[in-house]
């Protein structure tokens, strides 16, 4: 069974963003190196964070950004690829019950002073955004029948585009130039994630996979997306971590998702370990990190070496609930403490070293 922490916390992070996009804060990696993230007035690490101050991490040290209202909830989305502007959210709280009633999309320099601007503002969700490689933005959004709709806005005309239609998730390549998208396909009669790349100047879509998709899976995918899969910097590897379900009717909760690595060039696929989330490609796609429970033990992170197949648990990872990449041997890992607090900690795999992210 998958431990209790890690169960709990899956659970508490889809009630908690159900309605909430935007609100889960991930540390963003810019291409020099800075960390932008969300810290409240004390410089405390949350990565439920209700609201708190843009903070730029890097060897230089630590600036702030201000916002106009630091009490609305936010979270770092994307850098621009010259790292000359970072893209956040922000989900605004005045409807029924403390429900949200705005979404807006920010922009900002990275730099002490600047002032964000907000883009665009939405009383639909939006669960996520991208720069393009021009600069421009896209974004999912979600109307009242929950279909997502890829959108593209024009910067420089202030025009809003729909790119396509029926979009649980997406993430920019590396180089910003395509994305990968997961669609929701209806056509044969069953609920289906078609995954393609898809090129945004051409509109050109290449199917990589595909998938059952219960609404179980759907759910977690539009609230979670971030958690279940990545794609290596090339484009030609997914790692996708899927909830398996054998029988239709009646519907059985599964407790957490395999881990599966699809490789597109060779077109094969491979489960590589059960219980898994979080993976997430090191930046010259040689090893895949994910969060795992393994002999009922409490959640941590392992490394998958795609060239040997083997796999490893990093030492001091226990308690670890998410990652990203700091560079090709460092980890950004966060962890929940006992007294459900988070720590954002830094792991230096050559050492197994593991130190606060800028003294947090």
């Amino acid at each position: 069974m998958i431990s209790m922490r890690l169960r709990a916390f899956l659970l508490l992070l889809v009630l908690f963003l159900s309605g909430c996009a935007l609100s889960l804060n991930q540390p963003a990696m810019g291409p020099d190196g800075t960390i932008a993230v969300f810290l409240d007035e004390n410089s405390t690490y949350d990565f439920l964070l209700e609201g708190g101050i843009l903070t730029l991490l890097n060897d230089d040290g630590t600036t702030q950004i201000e916002r106009a209202d630091p009490a609305i909830p936010a979270s770092a989305l994307d850098w621009s690829l010259d790292g000359a502007e970072l893209l956040f959210g922000e989900t605004e709280l005045g409807g029924e019950w403390g429900a949200p009633s705005a979404w807006n999309l920010c922009v900002t320099g990275p730099w002490e002073g600047s002032e964000p601007l907000t883009l665009l503002s939405s009383v639909e969700p939006i669960t996520n955004a991208a720069f393009t490689a021009e600069g421009d933005v896209t974004y999912l959004v979600f109307d009242e029948e929950e279909s997502g709709a890829l959108m593209l806005l024009d910067r420089a005309e202030n025009t809003q585009t729909c790119l396509l239609r029926n979009v649980l998730s997406y993430q920019p390549a590396a180089s910003k130039l395509s994305l990968t998208v997961i669609q929701l396909d209806e056509s044969e009669g069953f609920p289906k994630a078609c995954v393609s790349t898809y090129v945004v100047a051409t509109g050109e879509m290449k199917p990589i996979a595909s998938f059952f998709l219960t609404m179980q899976m759907e759910e977690i995918l539009v609230t979670l997306g971030c958690f279940l899969w990545d794609v290596d910097s090339s484009g030609t590897c997914l790692a996708l971590a899927l909830y398996d379900q054998l029988l239709i009717d009646p519907e059985v909760e599964v407790d957490a998702p395999s881990l599966y690595l699809v490789d597109t060039i060779e077109e094969t696929g491979r489960r590589i370990a059960l219980l898994a989330v979080m993976p997430a490609f090191s930046p010259d796609g040689s090893l895949l990190a994910y969060v795992s429970v393994e002999d009922e033990q409490d959640s941590a992170v392992y490394l998958y070496n795609r060239e040997t197949e083997e796999k490893d648990k990093v030492l001091n990872s226990d308690g670890a609930v998410a990652l990203f990449w700091i560079d090709e041997r460092t980890l950004g890992i966060t962890f929940e403490t006992d007294d459900e607090t988070y720590q954002l900690m830094k792991m230096l795999l050559d050492t197994g070293e593991l130190l606060p992210l800028a003294d947090l």
